[in-house]
């Protein structure tokens, strides 16, 4: 394809085609005839500018799928941003609880340590030590008995 254009001839570009106003004809076309098939049927002469149907459906079928697909585009994109930030807060809620078990998990092994527990019982209870002649034994001896194949 030749970059450079002579000025003197005219585009004969698509655009040139819709922006040129058509001239007006002063004769009517002669008729020739070529061959006796081609003066049978004669054709129809669209202008050059003209477009069908088809193509302006084609066309338009085309620009819809494409502001379909950036909308589609978007759309993901947009939800990965958000999705994205739901994800931070989740992990900061996470990062929280996690402190939150690590705090409960000490003072749960501080209540349990023995030296509170019998301080609280004397101080707010008001409980003492028992002495050994009233502790009773809940334990009896268990006698062995002999089950069927000789096990204790």
């Amino acid at each position: 394809m030749n970059a450079r254009r002579d000025p003197q001839k005219p585009s004969t570009g698509w655009l040139s085609r819709i922006s040129r106003p058509k001239k007006p004809r002063t004769t009517p076309p002669e008729k020739t005839p070529t061959s006796a098939a081609t003066s049978a049927t004669p054709k129809a002469r669209r202008a050059p500018y003209a477009v069908s149907g088809w193509q302006v459906l084609a066309s338009f079928s085309a620009i819809a799928i494409m502001a379909l697909a950036c909308i589609y585009h978007l759309y993901v994109r947009f939800e990965g941003i958000h999705s994205g930030y739901e994800t931070g807060k989740e992990r900061r809620v996470q990062a929280q609880l996690l402190l939150e078990r690590r705090e409960l998990r000490l003072e749960m092994a501080s209540l349990k340590e023995q030296r509170r527990i019998e301080a609280e019982a004397r101080q707010r209870l008001g409980m003492e030590v028992a002495p050994v002649e009233r502790i009773v034994s809940t334990q009896q001896k268990r006698k062995a008995v002999a089950v069927s194949g000789g096990a204790l």
